[in-house]
């Protein structure tokens, strides 16, 4: 705290030096609530945003429930605070002994790579859906004139073998121009 206002302050102090001698200092102080204001600025949902000294006081933020074991330079951890799972992220502020922590319940942490998982399921089971689809006009266009052609030339076959066979009849032709077509105008010769 300062003595003169009572405020709670930061002091920042760099040497000043003139050909390598040491000459005088700049300080500044900043009031710790200016680091509030930063803070409020930014939207966490759900969650808080604190700065914190290495001895564990609050510099800005107002949580009292903070997570207390924050070391390292960077770091995170999963935590239950008043019954809710908790992710905490920090990461040390450079050239301070400060450390910005951020507090978020997992439920909100991992609520978009839930709704895209949804989002994921749902296109994965149109797309088979469309293909399955797709696959059974296409399976249709082959197998039908195949049975048509089989049911023509075993009606034939039967016939010949039954001593009625009409060896001028006809299997119907498809309406195409593949296999099937190939295979039924070089029976119907």
């Amino acid at each position: 705290d300062d003595e003169t206002s009572g405020l709670t302050v930061s002091t920042c102090v760099t040497p000043i030096k003139e050909n390598g001698q040491f000459v005088g200092c700049i300080t500044v102080e900043i009031e710790l609530t200016a680091f509030q204001g930063v803070l409020d600025g930014y939207n966490i949902p759900s969650g808080t945003l604190s700065i914190r000294s290495n001895d564990g006081s609050i510099i800005a933020g107002d949580d009292t429930t903070l997570y207390k074991d924050v070391s390292g330079d960077r770091g995170n951890a999963s935590t239950d605070i008043d019954g809710t799972a908790t992710e905490i992220y920090w990461e040390a502020i450079n050239n301070t002994s400060w450390t910005l922590v951020i507090q978020i319940p997992k439920a909100v942490v991992y609520a978009s790579s839930s709704q895209l998982f949804k989002q994921l399921f749902i296109t994965t089971l149109i797309t088979l859906l469309v293909i399955g689809v797709i696959m059974i006009f296409l399976l249709r266009s082959i197998t039908v004139p195949l049975g048509r052609a089989s049911n023509g030339l075993q009606k034939m076959v039967q016939d010949i073998n039954e001593g009625q066979g009409d060896l001028t009849a006809r299997i119907p032709m498809p309406k195409t121009n593949d296999e099937v077509a190939t295979i039924s105008s070089s029976i119907n010769i």
